[in-house]
């Protein structure tokens, strides 16, 4: 028994070192995910939360480009949301608190394309009951389902765009 050569691991090296925590920017709500540019009014939606300037989105299609997810103007939805004058942030019109650092809140909008507190939508599908799916916005009355609400980015990766290949006849 013993002279195996084993070793006795110290606690540090069981434990291992502590992770970095990833730092996510702190306005991506503020910027287009194309361009990097500041959202200005119309602002438009993906099917994944992604925003954009429309204009952006018009200029990709237009000039050939394509995203995986982005075929044309009708896989976008126009959003109606309510900006802060004081701090030009996007603000939940149901309980005005702003979309920024201190309020990591996510904001979801709904394919009528208002957009609020993920907080207001959770309280009105726990108020529904659990058979029932439809909803209806607290802000335009209009009826939808569950799944049609969609976090604002949610997501901080890279978009990927496809040029697409023009052929030229001769």
């Amino acid at each position: 028994m013993g002279n195996d050569g084993g070793t006795l691991p110290s606690r540090s090296e069981i434990l291992g070192k502590p992770r970095k925590r990833e730092k996510k920017p702190t306005n991506y709500w503020r910027f287009d995910r194309l361009t990097k540019k500041r959202l200005m009014p119309p602002i438009v939606a993906d099917s994944r939360g992604n925003m954009f300037n429309k204009e952006t989105v018009l200029e990709m299609l237009l000039n050939g480009e394509r995203m995986t997810h982005l075929r044309g103007i009708k896989d976008v939805t126009q959003l109606n949301f309510q900006i802060n004058p004081k701090t030009g942030n996007l603000q939940c019109p149901i309980t005005l608190k702003d979309q920024n650092v201190e309020n990591p809140d996510p904001f979801v909008f709904l394919p009528c394309g208002d957009v609020m507190s993920k907080k207001i939508v959770d309280e009105l599908l726990l108020s529904k009951g659990k058979g029932d799916t439809e909803l209806k916005c607290p802000v335009c009355d209009k009826p939808t389902r569950d799944t049609g609400v969609i976090q604002i980015n949610s997501d901080t990766g890279k978009l990927k765009v496809k040029k697409r290949k023009t052929t030229e006849s001769k």
